[in-house]
């Protein structure tokens, strides 16, 4: 019996979601990665993030419109970090006086970024 690889085992699981193959398995599917991914969050450190780090927003992030947005780490708070966005939107654009756009310091819980 042939074992597959990690690499082949996802693009054969991919492959079967695509095509329609596991549609009656998909909201269990979605259970489990949606759990995982909660305790891979949960597992998050102040300490293994750092000033100048990128990150993205995930989409454990309420504010929907900065899902996928990417930002640098700009400082830490107690148990939050404080973060300037690459492309400043909504709430957060600050237009100086020169008329250059910057983002506004943004606190954010550690679970609604991941390291890029």
């Amino acid at each position: 019996m042939k074992t597959m690889s990690n690499l082949d085992l996802y693009v054969s699981i991919s492959d079967a979601i695509e095509n329609g193959e596991m549609d009656k398995q998909l909201h269990d599917l979605r259970k489990l990665v949606d759990g995982r991914l909660a305790l891979i969050g949960a597992n998050k450190k102040l300490d293994d993030f750092a000033v100048g780090d990128k990150v993205s927003i995930n989409d454990r992030c309420g504010t929907t419109y900065l899902r996928g947005e990417t930002a640098s780490i700009v400082g830490k708070r107690r148990t939050k970090l404080a973060i300037h966005l690459d492309n400043p939107k909504g709430r957060f654009v600050r237009k100086m006086a020169t008329g250059e756009i910057l983002s506004a310091e943004v606190i954010v819980p550690l679970e609604i970024v991941d390291k890029i």
